[in-house]
């Protein structure tokens, strides 16, 4: 290994650091015990205080709920009537072809959930217990990969400021996106290949955006958690022959109920001339702060991957990140859609802590979660006011 070459850093950066230095010190005392993943959790649970005086559309927030709740408000709507009439096309608004709610025709999970609860209040209620159960899944990877309780800190504060972590108390629409989130976590982290095969299995029937996205799943179990493995190993193949069987399961029973009830889901809105409709300084700004400072430990890990030679991994992680992006711009909702690939952050963690070392990551993780969740682009770019479109 290379012998460091010795500078002298100037006094001011040697200050900053050695202050960064401290908190990490800080940070590490105060998680420890057998109780830091719960410390963890309640933290990423009072992030969206922090939001409340930085977005005066917050201050609506009981007014919004009341309305979404207790009054006609779509994508409720919408969810209650494909419990009366499932599989058929969906009444828009407008009563006109190709409005958002057409889409959502093979997205039967909430219509299932709301027919087993049997109110909107208890279908929110169940997607805020899975909030602290993902910080929580997202906490303890983090940390076993890095062997760092103050970096799983930061990282899931991080995501906390993202839309990802957001959609948990914020959506109360209903888009459901936080329950994919939630599935491909828990499909991505357990090694169980049968919850492995029904997490995957639910976020497909959440949103289509989780099958593509599962790809991620894939490379993070084979590529990252198993790499003392050989490639096609027996554990391996195992795991990417139950993601197969999901997607086979899930795509036979769409399209044999789509040939059975004569529905289909429609494109017309989507694919490559929305990406004409905005400038391309547009789509980019989105894509920006789907991950905002986030894509700083992208950008780490992938050049890590990179240095470390692992081509596999790299161009796997960098053709499924690319799809990924395409998708996002071409759906419009970029940081919802860019959510999807949440575990991309788990991918990249290992590398990025081989290139940068411990103590360079936690200053890196560190100053990404206080922009993320003090200072989050969203706010700069936000095109309307109403809540509902405040993680867009």
């Amino acid at each position: 290994m290379p012998t460091p070459t010795s500078t002298v850093s100037p006094p001011s950066s040697s200050l900053f650091t050695n202050q960064l230095a401290r908190i990490h010190r800080l940070v590490d005392h105060w998680l420890q015990g057998d109780g830091w993943l719960w410390k963890v959790v309640l933290l990423g649970l009072l992030t969206p205080v922090v939001f409340l005086p930085t977005h005066s559309g917050l201050w609506n927030l009981p007014t919004e709920y009341w309305a979404a709740f207790q009054t006609k408000f779509y994508f409720w709507d919408t969810i209650e009537d494909q419990i009366i009439h499932p599989l058929r096309p969906i009444i828009c608004y407008d009563e006109n072809p190709g409005c958002h709610e057409d889409k959502m025709v093979f997205r039967l999970f909430l219509p299932a959930l709301l027919a087993l609860v049997r109110s909107r209040v208890a279908v929110y209620a169940v997607q805020l217990l899975c909030w602290p159960v993902f910080l929580y899944l997202l906490a303890r990877e983090t940390e076993q990969l890095t062997h760092s309780r103050s970096v799983a800190l930061y990282l899931t504060l991080s995501v906390m400021g993202l839309y990802i972590g957001g959609a948990f108390p914020f959506d109360f629409i209903i888009c459901g996106d936080a329950f994919a989130y939630f599935f491909l976590l828990v499909a991505a982290v357990n090694r169980n290949r049968f919850i492995l095969l029904i997490s995957l299995f639910l976020a497909y029937w959440v949103d289509e955006r989780s099958l593509i996205n599962s790809v991620y799943v894939l490379i993070y179990r084979c590529l990252v958690v198993a790499d003392d493995q050989p490639l096609f190993g027996r554990q391996n193949v195992l795991t990417a022959l139950t993601l197969l069987s999901s997607w086979v399961l899930y795509l036979s029973l769409r399209f044999g109920l789509g040939y059975l009830y004569h529905v289909e889901t429609p494109t017309s809105s989507a694919g490559i001339a929305f990406v004409t409709t905005l400038p391309l300084l547009t789509h980019l700004l989105k894509l920006v702060r789907s991950y905002e400072l986030l894509w700083a430990l992208v950008a780490v890990g992938l050049w890590g991957l990179w240095q470390q030679r692992q081509i596999l991994l790299l161009v796997s992680t960098l053709a499924a990140l690319t799809v990924s992006m395409a998708v996002s711009i071409m759906v419009a909702d970029t940081s919802r859609s860019m959510g999807y690939g949440l575990v991309l952050f788990l991918i990249v963690l290992t590398p990025a802590l081989a290139q940068l070392r411990l103590p360079r990551l936690q200053h890196l993780l560190l100053i990404t979660a206080l922009f993320c969740v003090f200072f989050p682009t969203r706010y700069l770019l936000l095109y309307r006011p109403e809540i509902m479109y405040l993680f867009e």
